[in-house]
């Protein structure tokens, strides 16, 4: 080869053919040079003789290359090479390159049953048991329809959340350790609802340091400790729950559980207290059934609770007891029947009694404390109707109605300055016995 002034390489007895792929409008175009014979360019414009291109259109699928192929053909004379390239792409856009997307598919990922546990507000998800909700007051997260074994750890455990939810129709069971059926740790705006939590080491339904929450319907029976139990918890709805066979409590407020509600529970057959509040104040508490446990409802230091509309019956000791610094309750339109004692305070100055009846107890009411209120109780068939122990002073008894007593209203030793007025004692065996000092009697 020999390069002349003008830059054309003189190529003796060659024919290049050269295919060019040019794309257009999204469509694959392909041009196919074909210099003069035996003359070729090096870079730019042949010289001699101008060649017309023949153009062949190719349109191609998507996603599809043609590999590339050499075809070497020999005439006499002439020794020509054909080098053919072809590649397809995806159809592009004028002026860019289109690649075709990928898709991805994800796998939802589902509760796979045993315990769950939830620690915030961004972990109520179909992994941790729920089915639907977002979360609102509206639209709140659901948990239902599980059975859990808690054998491992806590059954259903929520903590530090503050978005709307219920966990409903859910059995959870067999808690082992020390272990609860459900424990809400730091929530609000929680609603637990018509499950049943039995044969757990703990309790069933555990409430810590919790507010604005509802436990309705439940069951919990069965428990090593107690049925339902709150601590720290305070501004709770409990309602028509049944906590049963539990080795200790039905129900316990603790620990400064305060502004709670529970109306129409039935605690039965709990070897200790159908209910009980420890250090809890301004609870009100109504047509609560408290039957076949040791007592029925106790407070110990607990103030400024109200009691109306229970039934406490067939109780080993005591029906409704207040203990140690309970003070400033209201005790009102309960029954107390077949106990022990019906109505007993215990050290608890400043209460009132009002519209009770306590029937076929040892004891209808029983006061070691002073400076109570005791008006228009109904207090029949006990051995004695109403009875101030000793260092029982200052009380004020009027308008109680006392029959079919073996007495009806006895002071002790030591149960001095009370006053007694207007109070009907009716068919008792003996009417009265008055053995204090500076007793009123009208």
């Amino acid at each position: 080869m020999k390069i002349g002034r003008g830059g054309i390489a003189t190529i003796a007895m060659v024919a290049i053919v050269v295919i060019v792929v040019v794309v257009v409008a999204g469509v694959s175009v392909v041009i196919l040079l074909k210099p003069g014979e035996g003359e070729a360019t090096s870079t730019g414009t042949p010289t001699g003789t101008t060649t017309s291109p023949t153009t062949t259109t190719t349109t191609t699928a998507p996603t599809t290359t043609t590999p590339t192929t050499t075809t070497s053909a020999t005439q006499t004379g002439t020794t020509t090479t054909t080098t053919q390239t072809v590649t397809t792409t995806s159809p592009p856009q004028t002026g860019t390159t289109t690649t075709a997307p990928s898709t991805t598919t994800t796998t939802p990922v589902t509760y796979s049953g045993g315990p769950i546990h939830i620690q915030n507000d961004d972990q109520f998800t179909a992994a941790n048991g729920v089915v639907s909700g977002s979360g609102t007051q509206a639209d709140p997260y659901i948990i239902q329809g599980w059975t859990i074994d808690a054998s491992s750890a806590h059954g259903i455990w929520i903590n530090d959340t503050t978005a709307y939810f219920v966990v409903r129709n859910c059995l959870v069971e067999n808690g082992g350790g020390f272990y609860h059926g459900i424990y809400l740790d730091n929530v609000i705006n929680g609603e637990i609802e018509s499950n049943t939590c039995s044969n757990n080491s703990s309790t069933g339904i555990c409430l810590d340091n919790s507010s604005h929450d509802n436990l309705t319907g439940n069951t919990c029976e069965n428990n090593y400790y107690d049925g339902i139990c709150l601590s720290s918890s305070s501004n709770n709805d409990l309602t028509n729950n049944t906590c049963e066979n539990n080795s200790e409590d039905g129900i316990i407020l603790d620990s400064s559980s305060n502004n709670n509600t529970l109306t129409s529970n039935t605690c039965q057959n709990n070897s200790v207290y159908g209910i009980a509040l420890y250090y809890s104040s301004s609870n009100t508490l109504s047509n609560n059934t408290c039957s076949n446990s040791y007592w029925g409802i106790c407070l110990f230091d607990s103030s400024n609770n109200t009691f109306s509309s229970n039934t406490c019956s067939n109780n080993g000791c005591y029906g409704i007891g207040l203990n140690y610094l309970s003070d400033n309750n209201t005790i009102s339109n309960n029954t107390c029947e077949n106990n022990g004692c019906g109505i007993e305070l215990y050290g608890s100055p400043y209460n009132t009694l009002t519209g009770n009846t306590c029937s076929n107890n040892e004891y209808g009411i029983s006061l070691s404390s002073s400076n109570n209120t005791l008006s228009s109780n109904t207090c029949s068939n006990n051995r004695y109707g109403i009875e101030l122990r000793p260092y029982s002073d200052n009380n004020t008894l009027t308008g109680n109605t006392c029959s079919n007593n073996g007495c009806g209203i006895f002071l002790d030793l030591h149960s001095d300055n009370n006053t007694l007025t207007g109070n009907n004692l009716l068919n008792n065996t003996t009417p009265y016995a008055d053995y204090g000092i500076n007793n009123h009697w009208g």
